[in-house]
């Protein structure tokens, strides 16, 4: 299984920590990432770092492997956002993976201010490499 994710965009490190199936908590800055969806029309979502806990449904992200052009354009339409064309799709280093909050196809995001979570655009700032847990001890 993945144990961390490296932002192709600057290389920070997100720790996952499994959790039962698909599920995983993000570690980062001494807590866990957390995203509320905002209930109110034109209200911002909302998201920050909380204590980890696993029984809280906000602190759980999913992520998802994109092989090919066609899941990487089928993530950018089901957040509203343009295709990439054949021409574009061959600098996109494949595989990579996306990281969402559970229950929603909005993206983790690696920005110059920070981490933010918001719809999914074409682009290094969404795509991680991952990175499987070593089984052997040294």
């Amino acid at each position: 299984s993945i144990r961390t994710l490296r932002s192709v965009l600057d290389g920070t490190i997100l720790r996952l920590e499994e959790m039962n199936g698909e599920k995983k908590l993000v570690n980062l800055n001494g807590g866990c990432l957390a995203y509320a969806k905002n209930q109110e029309f034109g209200k911002m979502d909302d998201y920050g770092y909380l204590p980890c806990n696993i029984f809280e449904s906000e602190q759980h992200f999913n992520i998802q492997k994109i092989n090919n052009i066609d899941e990487y354009n089928y993530l950018l339409s089901s957040n509203l956002k343009p295709k990439i064309s054949e021409k574009e799709s061959e600098s996109v280093d494949y595989p990579f993976y996306t990281l969402h909050p559970d229950g929603s196809n909005k993206c983790v995001t690696m920005n110059p201010e920070g981490l933010q979570i918001k719809h999914c655009v074409n682009g290094e700032n969404i795509q991680f490499k991952g990175q499987f847990a070593q089984d052997n001890c040294v």
